[in-house]
């Protein structure tokens, strides 16, 4: 990952960057005519991500916050922290009312006035927590200082080096009216990019003035089909390939398996072992399974992951993991072993707004604005790496990954760049 700044807590990383530098020299071929292909200026082209993907400027909020919250930032950037923190417990306190509260007076003698709101529809509120909200809570209470002192340290240094966006420039623009009189979702642009599919309208040719008109649609010189393959590319430059009539920009130096979770045959048969295996699980979730986003795997499939067969000795094993604790244990206590796995450490990924701020309050009842990854290595009584015994001895045992969080869902910041993959 693009490094920005570090210490002992983390990393402040720059995703959008990192992503783009896999692709500053596209070998684009296989594209062009023959004449075109005889010259280097027509050979090259250079790709990078939509920029709006990662325009996440302020938390994320339901509609009722936005004008609260656009509204106390232009009236006292000293106040901002503590409406944030108060957000969550306003909406509560607004359910019981038929309107918002009238007028909040801040520390600065101005005044603010809400717009009264029709009254919304009642929800059953649980008097008690139950096991897991509690176990939730307390691992937060537990590890809230760390992400928070990482936060403070990191934000401040990416500050000083303008990585994040100046707070006077966002109060103008908040300050600025809108056409209809309404309140504007300053992170729209970030939504709707999001929701555009297909990798050619999530990339722009940087030199599209030269590029568009030379590619020429159709097959290239790759097989039509690699599904179920392992596949290797060695080349030394990221390149174009048409793959079932859609263009995929491929990685320089990379192997990947295009196959269902069920069919990773192909992946032990290569005969390759790995010192590092990073997994993002799509863990069993009642918001995915109402929204239909996609497929997700129960415990019983995670369990049929081959990693006994896949990693290295002493291969460093890391798991993308929610807030949830029912499957922080499930992963310490039942899986890991299960895979021959030991437990290291937890590290966090904290997601901020290009101002610095988190994007959901860190103290939120609902969501936090940041992730887990579990650490562990494969334990083997024989043949241990001398690289595998320094990896799991220098491995830090506490870090936090802040970064600039992408628009796409569950699209995770690479891991390249840190200790993980550098140990």
């Amino acid at each position: 990952m693009s490094i920005i700044c570090e210490s002992i807590k983390g990393w402040l990383v720059d995703h959008e960057s990192e992503i783009n530098k896999w692709f500053r020299k596209v070998d684009i071929s296989d594209f062009v005519d023959d004449n075109q292909r005889e010259s280097n200026n027509f050979r090259f082209a250079v790709f990078r991500l939509n920029p709006h993907l990662f325009k996440i400027q302020m938390p994320f909020l339901r509609k009722g916050q936005l004008e609260k919250y656009n509204n106390a930032f232009v009236i006292s950037e000293s106040r901002k922290t503590e409406l944030l923190c108060s957000l969550s417990q306003s909406v509560e306190t607004n359910l019981e009312s038929e309107t918002l509260t009238p007028k909040a007076v801040f520390g600065n003698g101005e005044t603010m006035h809400a717009i009264p709101k029709a009254k919304p529809k009642r929800r059953k509120r649980k008097k008690f927590m139950n096991c897991g909200e509690q176990l939730a809570l307390d691992y937060h209470h537990m590890i809230r200082g760390f992400i928070q002192d990482a936060m403070i340290e990191l934000v401040k240094i990416g500050q000083q080096s303008h990585f994040f966006t100046d707070e006077a420039q966002i109060a103008a623009s908040l300050s600025a009216p809108m056409q209809d009189g309404g309140c504007k979702d300053w992170n729209a642009e970030a939504k709707k990019a999001a929701l555009i599919e297909g990798a050619d309208m999530q990339l722009f040719d940087d030199e599209e003035q030269t590029l568009t008109n030379r590619i020429i649609i159709g097959d290239g010189c790759r097989p039509p089909s690699i599904r179920n393959k392992l596949v290797q590319y060695t080349g030394g430059q990221a390149c174009i390939w048409t793959l079932a009539s859609q263009r995929f920009l491929i990685p320089a130096q990379c192997s990947f398996l295009q196959s269902d979770f069920c069919n990773l045959q192909p992946l032990i048969a290569g005969g390759r072992t790995y010192d590092v295996i990073v997994i993002d699980p799509p863990w069993e979730n009642k918001s995915v399974k109402r929204m239909k986003k996609y497929q997700m795997l129960t415990d019983w499939d995670l369990y049929k992951l081959p990693i006994g067969s896949l990693a290295a000795a002493g291969c460093l094993v890391v798991v993308w993991a929610t807030n949830k604790q029912k499957q922080t244990q499930f992963l310490r206590e039942e899986l890991f072993p299960h895979w021959g796995v030991k437990y290291l450490t937890t590290w966090h990924w904290l997601k901020v707004t290009t101002s610095g701020e988190p994007v959901y309050d860190l103290d939120s009842p609902h969501k936090k604005p940041y992730e887990n990854l579990l650490i562990g290595h494969v334990e083997r009584s024989s043949d241990v790496s001398a690289r595998g015994a320094i990896a799991v001895k220098q491995l830090p045992h506490h870090r936090t990954i802040v970064s600039v969080p992408c628009s796409i869902h569950s699209c995770k910041p690479p891991l390249t760049g840190s200790e993980v993959s550098t140990c």
